[in-house]
């Protein structure tokens, strides 16, 4: 059962057309780390939990208010969102307070409800401007930087357990929190 789930998450594409990338542990329908999108998603009012974000301070008081708690969210966290939700709270907010949506992460499914460049304009710092360049592009960033063919690797300090993910998912689907090409050496 969880292979099947596995060999799901492999054959989504994120809406770059891309294979989708792993995103945050316990993250997705499944809780496996991915945003793809689930048959049963499409039963629920407000389905389609297919986009990768890390959540700000802004969305949250967008969706919850301020005087509620935040169901147990927060400011920097990573969360699979509905496109519905996404797409209501962004109406309100603009890029710099709005989500951090990591593209690579987002299943296609996500264009179905918002636009493309609307995700663009809430893309994660650094997560872009590779992710634009396409494959090519991202393999290259890959081989400059010494990480895996595509994607890149985390730092030794944001590296943790096995995370439940195959050895596919190790090698070509790591998700980085690393900082941007370009922005520097070792944290100071």
């Amino acid at each position: 059962m969880a292979e099947d789930k596995q060999q799901q998450a492999s054959k989504s594409k994120n809406v770059l057309g891309q294979p989708l990338s792993w995103f945050a542990k316990g993250e997705g329908y499944y809780k496996d780390g991915y945003c793809h999108h689930s048959a049963s998603d499409d039963k629920q009012p407000r389905g389609n939990y297919s986009i990768a974000a890390t959540l700000t301070h802004s969305f949250l008081q967008s969706e919850y208010g301020d005087d509620k708690p935040y169901k147990g969210h927060s400011a920097g966290q990573k969360m699979c969102l509905s496109a519905h939700d996404f797409k209501s709270a962004v109406r309100e907010m603009g890029p710099d307070t709005g989500p951090k949506v990591d593209l690579s992460a987002t299943d296609e499914r996500a264009l179905e409800v918002v636009s493309l460049d609307l995700l663009k304009n809430y893309a994660a710092k650094g997560a872009s401007k590779s992710e634009n360049k396409g494959a090519e592009g991202a393999q290259g960033s890959a081989r400059q930087g010494g990480g895996a063919q595509g994607v890149k690797v985390k730092e030794g300090s944001q590296i943790g357990g096995d995370q439940g993910q195959g050895s596919r998912d190790k090698s070509q689907n790591v998700k980085t929190d690393a900082k941007p090409e370009g922005s520097g050496g070792q944290k100071g």
